[in-house]
């Protein structure tokens, strides 16, 4: 009796386990896909960027006391999830380099997109938005269009860059959302292009406005040939 009382415990716990538990989701992009990414980065003061991702995450310091934010936009023309396929992916999201992980506090997208409901089932926060990015292929330049508009503002980014990839970069990466249990992770390659320089227009309140970030980043880069092999999961806390 002791023993079938034992086994009927562990079967509901596997159970309530299995119920509260998302179950893990494969998203995953290639170069076929026309997929690229945008990034404006922001060296700030430690202590801004603790703020901006909370106590649960700790970005990585540099040698002035300075960690790194980024705002990072991508696009591709299809993706896919759990092998279904899926078109006209924009997103727009706060990035910060982070012991653990890259945490994700803050996403911006239209909720009807099927990765915005995958992002929120697996606690990263998403904002409602309008997001459009697109790269024209020029032959010896790139010209790239880039807007993230919310219903009290917008950012709108331009640029025109020699088309001349650097070498393939390859890399595991982990990615957080709301808390360190949520994430995906994976490994995702792109050839980056440097962008020396932009136009950053804005209107109405932003997240450059939001947490005072001054127009020019510190560095910008596309990357092109981008593709990734993600797959989102939620561990269970200790």
């Amino acid at each position: 009796m002791k023993q079938t009382t034992q086994l009927i415990a562990i079967a509901l716990l596997v159970i309530l386990t299995a119920c509260g538990q998302p179950e893990n989701v494969h998203w995953q992009a290639d170069q076929q896909d026309s997929a690229y990414g945008l990034t404006l980065g922001y060296s700030l003061p430690a202590t801004k960027v603790q703020e901006i991702v909370g106590d649960q995450f700790n970005p990585i310091v540099d040698k002035n006391g300075n960690a790194f934010l980024m705002l990072f936009i991508e696009t591709a023309k299809q993706y896919k999830l759990q092998n279904k396929t899926f078109e006209n992916m924009l997103l727009a999201h706060l990035a910060v380099p982070c012991e653990e992980s890259i945490n994700c506090p803050f996403t911006i997208a239209a909720e009807n997109q099927k990765i915005s409901q995958v992002y929120k089932q697996f606690n990263f926060r998403i904002d409602e938005g309008e997001v459009d990015f697109s790269v024209e292929d020029q032959g010896d330049s790139l010209v790239i269009a880039a807007q993230i508009a919310t219903a009290n503002g917008k950012i709108s980014i331009t640029a025109k860059v020699p088309n001349n990839p650097g070498e393939l970069v390859t890399m595991a990466t982990k990615v957080t959302g709301s808390t360190p249990n949520s994430f995906f992770e994976g490994k995702e390659s792109y050839r980056p292009v440097k962008i020396s320089s932009a136009k950053i227009k804005t209107e109405g309140e932003t997240w450059l406005s939001q947490f005072d970030l001054k127009p020019e980043p510190d560095v910008m880069w596309l990357n092109t040939e981008f593709s990734w092999d993600f797959s989102f999961s939620e561990a269970v806390a200790d």
